[in-house]
């Protein structure tokens, strides 16, 4: 049985202009939708609100009363109270809890250190089981699976948690240069959009109709952008993702602009998801760093490439990035009209721009995840983020345009004359 209270603050908190809570919300949501496909469980939406009782605690705890059912929850406060109000509770932590094998200190276990901890220089990994590790002396190896050794545990209400020493401190930092020095990138360029905000829509053989092929100073926009990361120092191989159609053509074109460097095409999907899922599965299995970058932003240049690989390369995730200039409003949409529910913060916002960079692994286990959960997003990091990944952000410039408009051309022509300029 699940109230209906409930499916409105989860609504609102997928709503919500933070997107952390915004996440666990949609995710909650999602939830919900799997438990209602289970062909063995039958799903009951609760209409009883109980208007008398603001709390939404204390609302669940009435519904159980009168239906003389059970509260599952993870919630340590909301079994306190449920309990002293007699109703029954399943607290699903004590439930993990009761299940999960017994760790001492002294032992060892390879653990994928997944963010930052909340002290200084802390790594935080997850066992199979949900168990949260805080590894010591981490902070550096985010994204990377690694050895330690368990120097304690501490059990709390909200689950258990392991503490650990870095497995090496000398070999942690020793490391650490080797990845910011010598790491494996990659560039994906997702390039096979159809360009409708162009108003075309039809295959490409010329080079003048899709906005990644259409001329700019005499070559397709596509090659100028390719150009910039063959000019980049430390980067490797660079995959562009077309259609299928255009595949051959796009082949011929880049082998041969830059015959001798690691250029090549691959057939992309029917969304940028999908063209760069598919580009990321063609990596050689070697690769530490995969830079996702828009193949109609030729005007990014080599130094910010260079800041935001660096910032990937210590961090796991960084994008480029713009402070907002204009104020933003939230709105809902409905029966035709536009409504203003919330003016959000600039000092809290950035306009995403490419390159998006990421670690190789945490990027396939990105994808990997949107896909099970049939989960869209607009750029990677979004996929990223769902993973309770921080996400650093790297300022970029507004020349960094993307080309989407036909009067993006004029002032393409203008800054490539610029860049370009004796």
């Amino acid at each position: 049985m699940i109230p209906q209270f409930v499916l409105r603050e989860l609504q609102l908190v997928a709503d919500s202009a933070d997107s952390m809570k915004r996440n666990r919300g949609r995710r909650g949501l999602d939830i919900l939708q799997r438990i209602q496909k289970m062909a063995h469980l039958t799903v009951q939406i609760a209409e009883e609100d109980f208007p008398h009782v603001r709390d939404v605690d204390m609302k669940l705890i009435e519904l159980a009363k009168v239906y003389d059912c059970k509260v599952v929850t993870n919630d340590f406060n909301l079994n306190k109270v449920a309990q002293l109000h007699g109703v029954e509770v399943l607290n699903i932590n004590e439930l993990a809890n009761s299940l999960k094998p017994i760790v001492l200190p002294g032992e060892t276990m390879r653990v994928f250190v997944l963010k930052e901890g909340k002290e200084y220089n802390q790594g935080v990994a997850y066992l199979d089981d949900g168990t949260m590790v805080v590894v010591d002396n981490a902070k550096k190896m985010i994204s990377k699976t690694i050895d330690i050794s368990v120097t304690g545990r501490e059990t709390r209400s909200s689950g258990a948690q392991e503490r650990s020493a870095a497995h090496d401190q000398r070999a942690a930092r020793e490391n650490h240069d080797r990845i910011v020095e010598h790491m494996k990138v990659a560039v994906i360029l997702p390039a096979a959009g159809l360009g409708t905000r162009m108003g075309k829509g039809s295959a490409e053989k010329t080079g003048t109709s899709r906005k990644q092929f259409m001329l700019l100073e005499g070559s397709p926009i596509l090659l100028h952008t390719v150009r910039k990361f063959v000019a980049t120092e430390g980067v490797g191989e660079i995959v562009v993702a077309v259609r299928a159609e255009d595949l051959d053509w796009v082949g011929s074109m880049l082998a041969g602009e830059f015959a001798g460097h690691p250029v090549h095409a691959v057939e992309g999907g029917n969304s940028r998801q999908q063209s760069v899922e598919n580009a990321l599965r063609s990596l050689e299995p070697d690769t530490e760093l995969v830079a996702v970058h828009d193949a109609v932003r030729p005007f990014i240049d080599l130094v910010t490439i260079r800041k935001v690989i660096g910032e990937a390369a210590e961090t796991g995730a960084a994008i480029v990035g713009l402070p907002a200039v204009d104020t933003v409003k939230q709105v809902s949409r409905g029966t035709g009209r536009v409504h203003i529910r919330a003016t959000l913060p600039r000092d809290q916002l950035v306009m995403a721009q490419t390159p998006q960079v990421f670690r190789y692994d945490l990027l396939k286990r990105a994808f990997e995840s949107a896909r099970e959960d049939g989960f869209v997003g607009t750029d990677e990091a979004s996929l990223v983020e769902r993973l309770d990944v921080d996400v650093s952000v790297v300022m970029g410039s507004d020349r960094n345009i993307k080309i989407t408009k036909p009067d993006d051309m004029e002032l393409a022509h203008l800054f490539f004359r610029e860049e370009n300029r004796p």
